[in-house]
Formats: C-alpha cells, structure tokens, sequence
C-alpha cells in the first residue's frame, strides 16, 4: 500500500507550474522533503493556519515561510482551517493528512491516514474560499505567533522523520535508562549525554506525549502508551506465568527476528521500561543467578507516584 508520504512525493514530482498544499498542521521538514521533489521552477502555495498552542505544542512550524519563499512561494493563512488537500495542474489528493511526519508515515509511529486521488476540480471550490478569505502570511505574523507560543507550555523538540529502534511495526524503546526520559522530556535532551539524547528525542517522537505534563502525569501517560504497543502486549500476555529472562529473549527473537545478542538487549531495555513505567504491574526477582519477570496479579493499574 502506497503511504500519504509516497502519494505526495510523486503529486510534486509531477507539477509542471504550481504545487498547491492546504493543511492545518504543517512541518518544515516535511515541506522541505516535499518540495525537494518538485521540479526547478514550480511555485508551491500554502494554505494552512498559525495558532499560538499549536505552534508551543510543535505541530506547526512558523519557518515554512522562508521556506516557501526560497522557492519563490506564498504562504496564506486561515485560523479556521481544517481542510486538508494537495494539487498540482493535472491532479489532486483529498483526505485526513496533515503535512506532519506522523500523517505521512515519515515518524516512527505513523497515524493510519488517507488521501485519495482526484480530479483538480474537486477541490476548485474550497480553493477560490480560501483565496478569499485568507491572508498572506509574514514576518511579522510570524513573530508575533512565536512570542505568544513562547509563553505556553512547549512540546519536546522532536524530529517529524526520524530513524527508531523498531522491526516492522514493532518499537523497541532505545533509552536505556527510562528514568532519564522525563529529564528529557522537561529540559531538553541535550541535557543528557550524546548516546542517551538521541535515543530519547527518538523515544519521545514515537510516544508524542502532550506538552506541560507533571512527573507523575508523565509517567502515567507513558505506561498507557507502553500498553498498547504491540510489543508490550506480546509480553504482557506471555508473562501470564513466571518467565526467566532467557525465555522472554527467546519470545522476543522469534516476533522480530533479531538474534540473540539484539533480542538480549531489547529485553533488558524493555525491562526497565515497563519496571519504571508499570511498577505495580511487574515484579523482577533473582533466582539462581537469573532473572525471573512476574505480571503481578489482580494489579492492571499504571504507577502514579
């Protein structure tokens, strides 16, 4: 199946004058992966929409406009955008996907989206709509959206495409100290040190928790987030009985294919998630020199302490 991100690129590559692109939520990279495909010459057009929270919760980006100026673009707001469609002269793609990595299936954890393909009349009406009512973004719109979004809480500065720890569908967590993901999460991972930080912006890309969270909402949060990854409830149902390390490691090879060596070091880290995540979930015990992990019965409550 063909990702909104494919669509996309070959809906550029075909433009000839003009790429028309009309979404809400809009990131620079993605623009920019976006436009790289299109040919010399082309003017790109957005429509899409600059809300102060939206921007402190990282899910527009301001920068767009020197982006589409350096290709000799324009960029038209609209606070009540929702519409999502992109054209050239010859075709249009209509459907729910923002310009953002996780709409495109460029992030770790992509959203299950849809554009459909149609006839550039389709969208003729909502175009000459917004051409009337929108206005042209600038300099000083922009700064004036960032000094206010500079008051708000602000979302981690994560990547939009971005390379995971993960086997198909399946993530694998890539901090190895989970304790240091909240560190993260509030100051920066730049705080932490160069091998920790790059597997913590990962982390937190594919988790995309909101902005503003408390140590306890955070970890809450997180553990629910761990539960409906389909790795975690792969071991959650095999840990129905007692397992030593070596058999979960051994479950885990056989899901994603890793070797033993991998498969040890996905284990461990995925320990160590769901012990600080999960507390009162899972239980971790030493017997003859091996560890033995334990789905505490009767207890389905994530920790908040």
């Amino acid at each position: 199946m063909i990702t909104p991100g494919a669509a996309l690129l070959e809906l550029a590559a075909a433009s000839q004058q003009y790429f028309v692109m009309c979404a809400p939520f809009v990131k620079e990279r993605v623009v920019a992966q976006l436009l790289s495909a299109a040919p010399r010459g082309v003017k790109p057009v957005l429509y899409t929409r600059w809300r102060p929270d939206e921007v402190a919760a990282g899910v527009s980006d301001t920068e767009v406009l020197e982006l589409l100026r350096s290709h000799e673009g324009v960029v038209y707001l609209h606070d009540r955008l929702h519409a999502k469609y992109y054209r050239n002269e010859s075709g249009a793609l209509i459907g729910s996907a923002n310009l953002t990595g996780a709409a495109l299936g460029w992030s770790p954890n992509p959203n299950i989206e849809l554009l459909i393909a149609s006839g550039v009349g389709a969208v003729q009406d909502i175009e000459n709509h917004l051409a009337a009512e929108s206005y042209m973004a600038t300099d000083a719109i922009a700064r004036e959206v960032e000094d206010v979004a500079s008051l708000l809480p602000r979302q981690a500065d994560v990547p939009e495409v971005a390379v995971t720890s993960s086997v198909g569908d399946l993530w694998i967590p890539s901090l190895r100290v989970p304790g240091d993901l909240y560190i993260a999460y509030l100051q920066g991972a730049e705080v932490l040190a160069s091998r920790s930080a790059s597997a913590a912006v990962t982390d937190l890309a594919v988790l995309e928790l909101p902005a503003g969270l408390d140590r306890s909402q955070f970890r809450l949060l997180v553990g629910r987030r761990l539960r409906n990854e389909r790795l975690f409830k792969a071991i959650d149902a095999f840990l129905e009985q007692p397992r030593r390390f070596g058999e979960v490691r051994q479950m885990i090879g056989e899901l994603t294919g890793l070797d033993r060596s991998n498969s040890d070091d996905a284990w461990q880290t995925v320990m160590r998630w769901m012990l600080e995540f999960l507390p009162s979930r899972y239980s971790r015990t030493v017997r003859r020199h091996s560890e033995v992990i334990t789905r505490i019965s009767g207890h389905d409550r994530e920790a908040t302490q």
